[in-house]
């Protein structure tokens, strides 16, 4: 039962949520992205999405963990966070405006969860 629960915390993890709300809504049907391409999806899913919203985020938690800004990988300090908080707005902030200056324009909704993610 443990791992059962254990499992599901890593799975829906905050720091995934982004990606699988992107994977959902690719995979809604035609009526939100009607012009796109697999190949178009996947490269947005593995050049934007998860780099902004994973690698980025995990990497500089690393960074900050090796650099002892903070004491463990549970950020069980409220002071240890901030840091934290304000790197994964930057780089939500970064994947938003890489995403608007891409050459074909994404379905609106996309836009919207981006927003959406900045502002949480």
């Amino acid at each position: 039962m443990q791992f059962a629960a254990k499992l599901i915390s890593y799975t829906f993890h905050p720091i995934f949520m982004p990606a699988i709300g992107f994977v959902l809504v690719m995979g809604m049907g035609v009526e939100f992205v009607p012009f796109m391409s697999q190949e178009i999806k996947s490269k947005i899913l593995f050049y934007l999405v998860l780099p902004f919203t994973v690698y980025f985020p995990i990497s500089y938690l690393i960074l900050l963990r090796l650099s002892k800004n903070v004491s463990s990988f549970n950020l069980a300090i409220r002071k240890e966070r901030i840091p934290l908080f304000i790197g994964t707005l930057i780089f939500y902030v970064a994947a938003y405006v890489f995403a608007r200056s891409l050459v074909f324009v994404l379905p609106t909704i996309y836009y919207s969860m981006m927003i959406g993610g900045i502002l949480s």
